[in-house]
């Protein structure tokens, strides 16, 4: 499941979007390798009907999709279609990855997960550090608020960078305690992906 919403397109090393695709790819051509069936949905908004790729055992279609995520320009638009994914996961349990970078209301968050919980949800998390740590003390910066993933341009002081930091440091901790509340663990990743990272955390959390 991949989030396609606006909030998706920010990124400073890296678009958010850009960096979806890189874990697609990799996670397509892992699960392919040890003879499994893939797919993607996308969703912003609605329920993307051209970034759907159905479970098959050869997916080119869904690499081919995860390269031009990398280049695709997300709209000013939410992420509210993730509960109706939900009807189009398979009927058997799953192992999903749920790739977004969460800006959305917890609530909306959690009534998806609870609907989810017949298969196992990897969360994968993408920040970048240009959001909140990387921005100046004094200036004008465009800053994203943690729960809408809404944009707004402002007048920085180091006063009002350090509620930002707060403001994500307490985000974190709360999108962290949800998943942790249904037995996800959440894989963060920060500004790149490193599938080596991945491959660990599969294996401390999911294949054991």
């Amino acid at each position: 499941l991949c989030d396609m919403s606006g909030s998706m397109q920010y990124g400073s090393h890296q678009r958010k979007i850009s960096i979806a695709g890189d874990i697609v790819q990799s996670v397509a051509q892992s699960v392919t390798h040890n003879g499994d069936p893939f797919g993607l949905i996308g969703f912003d908004d609605e329920i993307r009907e051209d970034w759907i790729s159905t479970l098959s055992a050869r997916p080119h279609m869904a690499i081919e999709m995860a390269e031009k995520l990398k280049s695709y320009q997300p709209n000013e638009v939410g992420s509210t279609a993730l509960i109706d994914t939900v009807r189009m996961l398979p009927r058997e349990r799953s192992l999903i990855f749920l790739v977004s970078d969460f800006h959305m209301p917890l609530k909306e968050l959690e009534e998806s997960l609870v609907l989810m919980l017949r298969h196992h949800i990897i969360p994968v998390v993408l920040w970048d550090t240009a959001e909140y740590s990387d921005l100046p003390e004094f200036g004008i910066a465009n800053v994203t608020d943690p729960e809408t993933g809404s944009k707004r341009t402002l007048l920085l002081r180091k006063t009002y960078k350090k509620r930002i930091l707060e403001s994500f440091a307490q985000r974190r901790k709360a999108i962290e305690d949800l998943f942790l509340r249904f037995d996800m663990q959440p894989f963060f990743v920060t500004n790149q992906f490193d599938a080596d990272l991945l491959s660990d955390y599969f294996h401390q959390y999911v294949a054991a």
